[in-house]
């Protein structure tokens, strides 16, 4: 295995490894009744902008890359 593909090996394990833990302290049952008591039009509308401002995002990398 090269030093790059280890690299990136220990890069993905540790953000795997934050993921699990940070997942491990949520309280599962007051998330599933906090997202049944949500509006589901405000809550669709959340999830559209925050995916639509990472697409802005990325677009503005790209521009800056250039």
């Amino acid at each position: 295995m090269s030093k790059k593909h280890a690299k990136t090996l220990v890069k993905v394990a540790i953000s795997l490894g934050l993921i699990l833990f940070l997942l491990s302290r949520i309280d599962i049952p007051a998330l599933a009744q906090n997202l049944a008591r949500a509006n589901p039009r405000r809550l669709a509308a959340t999830i559209f902008l925050f995916a639509f401002s990472i697409l802005l995002r990325a677009w503005r990398w790209r521009r800056l890359k250039i």
